[in-house]
């Protein structure tokens, strides 16, 4: 059974996790679509940066899950 303390550092860990991803892939797309208009065949690529900041969050799920399952 996870203590109080865990369960705080499970959800401060994955909330930063969330505000990190989000942070991140603001600036990706925003620059993504300045991009994008200059250079439409490039949308693949770009596609895929879009999507790696979001990887940030499952390493915050991984986190919590750790934090909550292994103490």
């Amino acid at each position: 059974m996870p203590t109080d303390l865990a369960i705080g550092f499970a959800a401060a860990g994955l909330g930063a996790c969330a505000i990190g991803a989000a942070y991140a892939e603001a600036h990706v797309i925003a620059a993504s679509v300045g991009v994008l208009a200059e250079k439409p065949e490039m949308f693949g690529r770009l596609l895929l940066l879009s999507v790696l900041p979001e990887t940030i969050l499952v390493f915050g799920f991984v986190f919590a899950a750790i934090v909550l399952f292994v103490t």
